[in-house]
This record gives C-alpha cells, sequence and structure tokens, in this order.
C-alpha cells in the first residue's frame, strides 16, 4: 500500500476502480513484497497472478523463470502460451 502526494487521484472515468484501489486513502497495488531484515523490500509478484493448485500458493515469476531456461520455450510464446485459466497453468513448447 502507498500513501502520498505523488499517487494518483483516481482511474479515469471509474469510480468503482477507483473507490477500490483507494480504499481508506491508501493505494492498494495489488504487488506482493517482502521486507528483508536490512530494510529492502523486494517486489515479489502481483497477488492477482498468484496461482492457487492443491492447497499451494505458485509464484507465476519464478513459473516464467523456469519455462524462459527451457531450451524448448520460445521467449515470444510466453504472453500467447502462457495462460492462467483458473487454477490451472498452460504452457506450449516448440522445438
Amino acid at each position: 500500500m502507498f500513501k502520498g502526494n505523488t499517487i494518483m487521484s483516481g482511474y479515469f472515468k471509474d469510480f468503482n476502480a477507483t473507490k477500490e484501489a483507494l480504499k481508506g486513502g491508501w493505494f492498494h497495488s495489488g504487488d506482493l513484497a517482502v521486507k528483508h531484515p536490512d530494510m529492502y523490500i523486494q517486489i515479489k509478484d502481483r497477488l492477482k497472478d498468484i496461482i492457487v493448485s492443491g492447497g499451494e500458493n505458485i509464484n507465476s515469476i519464478e513459473v516464467e523463470a523456469v519455462l524462459y531456461s527451457h531450451p524448448a520455450f520460445l521467449r515470444q510464446l510466453l504472453w500467447q502460451g502462457l495462460m492462467i485459466t483458473g487454477e490451472r497453468l498452460l504452457a506450449h513448447l516448440s522445438r
């Protein structure tokens, strides 16, 4: 959550999205982060991009990193071939 004079005042012509995002005067970005002991904050993922499967939370960024490292995975297919459908993850591999 963020608060300050540099945060947006709202979404253009979308009162409901603005109301949801700016609850209590704080901007709810939907980002998931961890704060390290040295006070460094690391953004891990977006809340809506977390995949829940078999009771486990799967970080979509980690899945993308594994796919990128696979020799059969073409980078340009990532956004076309990687889909989150409900709680099911699909990826297309090509030689």
